[in-house]
């Protein structure tokens, strides 16, 4: 005899990459594991309901559990769970109200990742463009000052409101720009998201602020097409929500069930930073070092050898790794093996490709070759890899 087959609503809006990966790890857990029906309409008599000023009441319209982003205390109001399973995405005071999971974005391990990224390029002048009166950009901001004091690094700061952000007068946009002109450069600014970053970038364009080499953005979230539009792309911190879906998934499954849980918090963890044009540069006062790194990257997707970088730049290879090593703290071969690294990275996570043909693409002899080198460089396999991080739907292997 089959198992019953549960309704599950999901309450999430797909409108940003957040909720769409979100929505596509819950979707995958129910198909392995879940005899689940999964909608994302309320039922139009429930709807009703609200101009009526009464709660949806999920439970009494069938429902076995929920997974929901309730974005503000108005919506909460209109939505009443009544000891129906559930789960929260994102900390919001409905997570107490209704004592409930939730999730949140770990903002600590970002801001400790973006403050790494900018250390091993060299930057030794750091900012952040975030907004006050959000808890996630405030405790973003906080973490990447701290992990940059940590390193006796200083951070300058500027915060905006979203109204502010939103209207983005003439008058803001002036006062931005004069930011960014007083800036020290080379400087390196982490924004507290996407938009932030990509306001970043049309603020320099419109006033001949050059990305990346005087000033390099750093945005967060990975918002794919979004940080793809703009000239220069976007670089940003990707992290792991499709993940974090399957998570809630398996926990609202347990509770579904019955069963008691440990804990009442989901981290969503970062993955790493999506290294694009805005950020593809080293802060080292060395032309030689430079032009050496921008070969190494150009020529990424293919064998390069030791001898042909230096042959690039016009120095011998003993002295080219000299200045590796005392400018940058690593060998030729360990910034080689980087970039390579990077690219299987972002075509594991932001394509389908098989990985019998991104082996081919990089030069790899072939799959078991490419997942040698990767799993040495990560501690990972591509196709372990490829599981856990990507948002496609296909996992072609």
């Amino acid at each position: 005899m089959s198992a019953k087959l549960k309704k599950v609503m999901i309450m999430i809006s797909r409108a940003d990459p957040f909720g769409d990966n979100f929505t596509r790890g819950i979707i995958e857990y129910s198909k392995l594991h879940g005899e689940w029906g999964l909608t994302t309409q309320i039922p139009l008599y429930l709807e009703k309901q609200t101009s009526q000023n009464k709660p949806i009441i999920l439970k009494d319209a069938g429902f076995d559990g929920a997974i929901a982003y309730i974005p503000n205390q108005n919506k909460a109001k209109q939505v009443s769970f009544k000891g129906l399973p559930a789960i929260v995405a994102h900390y919001t005071e409905e997570s107490n109200l209704y004592n409930i999971p939730y999730i949140v974005c770990n903002n600590e391990a970002i801001g400790k990742m973006a403050s790494a990224f900018f250390n091993e390029r060299g930057f030794r002048n750091l900012a952040f463009y975030g907004f006050s009166g959000f808890v996630w950009s405030t405790q973003r901001q906080e973490s990447f000052i701290n992990s940059n004091s940590d390193i006796s690094l200083q951070t300058k700061l500027y915060l905006t409101t979203s109204a502010v952000f939103t209207k983005n007068t003439q008058k803001e946009k002036q006062k931005l720009a004069n930011w960014l002109k007083k800036l020290p450069k080379p400087m390196a600014v982490l924004a507290a998201n996407d938009d932030l970053g990509i306001r970043l970038i049309q603020i320099c364009q419109e006033n001949h602020i050059k990305v990346p080499s005087d000033i390099a953005i750093l945005g967060i979230d990975n918002d794919e097409i979004g940080c793809n539009l703009t000239t220069p792309s976007l670089s940003s911190v990707s992290y792991n929500s499709k993940g974090a879906g399957y998570q809630a998934a398996e926990m609202l499954d347990r509770l579904m069930n019955g069963y008691k849980i440990d804990q009442n918090v989901i981290l969503i963890s970062p993955i790493e930073v999506i290294n694009r044009q805005s950020t593809n540069i080293f802060a080292v006062g060395d032309d030689t070092i430079l032009k050496a790194l921008d070969f190494i990257k150009t020529n990424s997707r293919s064998i390069t050898q030791v001898d042909d970088i230096a042959n690039a730049v016009g120095m011998s290879r003993r002295n080219l790794a000299r200045k590796f090593k005392s400018l940058l703290g690593m060998s030729i071969h360990d910034a080689i093996k980087q970039a390579r690294t990077e690219d299987i990275r972002h075509m594991l996570i932001d394509t389908d490709i098989p990985i019998t043909q991104i082996a081919t693409r990089l030069g790899f002899n072939d799959a078991s070759h490419i997942s040698r080198y990767f799993k040495v460089q990560t501690s990972t396999t591509p196709i372990e890899y490829r599981k856990k991080y990507s948002t496609k739907t296909s996992q072609l292997i």
